[in-house]
């Protein structure tokens, strides 16, 4: 391997010469790190909020795992300490009733966003005709917040 400098450019080369980066390419760097664990969310509030977190920048986005490490719903209670991407949604929990000849199916998630200098998890319980409600079901969390940022 080779680096090569010049007064206006970097280039790497592999053992056969050939280049595997100059400096005119962009490059994605880790630029934060947060994380902390025994997070509760769930059972009627809908909103947990963690402050002091950097405000995004231009180039900048959020990877968000988490870690289940107690829940009480079917989804949640089957994923324990499996860390899992979050910058999605998590499933927590799914509720099927049937009344006579109806089914209805209730579902409950835990999404994850960095809103400027606060990361906020909410959990949305969605009932059978797709309106969100409180949630029933609760889950103790570890998360990890990753910050990259991409050079221009």
């Amino acid at each position: 391997m080779t680096l090569n400098v010049t007064g206006s450019q970097i280039s790497i080369l592999n053992a056969s010469g050939q280049e595997k980066f100059n400096s005119s390419q962009s490059l994605v760097f880790r630029k934060a790190y947060y994380s902390a664990s025994g997070l509760a969310v769930g059972n009627g509030n809908a909103f947990r909020i963690v402050n002091g977190i950097t405000a995004l920048g231009a180039g900048d986005f959020a990877v968000f795992y988490v870690t289940i490490t107690a829940g009480n719903g079917n989804g949640s209670s089957a994923m324990l300490n499996i860390k899992q991407p979050a910058s999605g949604s998590v499933f927590l929990h799914q509720e099927i009733t049937t009344s006579n000849s109806t089914s209805a199916v209730e579902f409950e998630y835990l999404s994850c966003v960095v809103e400027g200098t606060q990361l906020k998890f909410k959990t949305t319980r969605i009932n059978y005709d797709g309106i969100a409600t409180v949630p029933a079901k609760t889950a103790t969390i570890t998360y990890e917040l990753y910050v990259y940022s991409v050079t221009s």
